[in-house]
């Protein structure tokens, strides 16, 4: 579920907890990471998010469904690609962050952006592959480049922990890996990460209908 809140939260948790880094981000993977594998394991054995919900009631699975999709959709998460790109991308190069280089500029990257997107979603048979092949070995390369980089330049001695994360760095940490979404994503997602993964012996616990095997010379 690799996405825009998990390139840019875990860089601001360790710029404000500073010295007090290491209980802040057990926080933040325990939510950002434990959550959503305990999520993809939940909506497995269930046999699915419809199924998972349902045992709460058939209209709470709709409503927790719809509130899902518009989350990690337009309301929330696709606003923020292009947020974050603009803001890491462009940003730093504006001489002022008033009039064109406040949010007019930034509506008008947003439309842009979102218009390319468009386009490259039109083809999605090539734009898995081009995501599979190239793209991602090249995020990871890049992301690489970017730790070595703060390791061999950053400060030498480690800031007091400021802002939110002054007080109380695992509970924020835990807070703050929830904006990832990633458990949302896991929720609804989760059993089509899952099923690939899962041979026809092990579907037969997932929850799924199945034909019980009788023993040998039982009625």
């Amino acid at each position: 579920f690799f996405g825009a809140g998990n390139l840019i939260f875990p860089p601001f948790v360790g710029a404000q907890a500073g010295a007090a880094t290491v209980p802040a981000i057990i926080g933040f993977i325990v939510s950002a990471v434990g959550l959503p594998i305990l999520g993809v394991l939940a909506v497995t054995f269930a046999g699915g998010f419809d199924e998972l919900a349902r045992r709460v009631s058939p209209a709470f699975a709709s409503l927790l469904g719809v509130a899902i999709m518009l989350t990690i959709g337009p309301c929330f998460a696709i606003p923020r690609t292009a947020t974050t790109s603009y803001e890491m991308m462009v940003a730093p190069f504006l001489p002022s962050r008033t009039g064109w280089g406040g949010w007019t500029t930034q509506l008008a990257y947003s439309l842009v952006f979102f218009a390319v997107a468009f386009l490259l979603a039109q083809h999605p048979e090539k734009l898995s592959a081009v995501l599979g092949r190239f793209m991602g070995p090249l995020l990871l390369a890049f992301i690489a480049v970017l730790f070595i980089a703060c390791l061999a330049h950053g400060a030498v001695t480690p800031t007091q922990p400021t802002g939110d994360y002054a007080v109380h760095q695992a509970s924020r940490g835990f807070l703050d890996g929830y904006q990832t979404m990633d458990l949302l994503a896991a929720l609804y997602f989760g059993i089509v990460i899952s099923a690939p993964c899962m041979s026809p012996t092990t579907r037969l616990f997932v929850g799924r209908p199945h034909t019980p095997v009788s023993a040998p010379g039982s009625c």
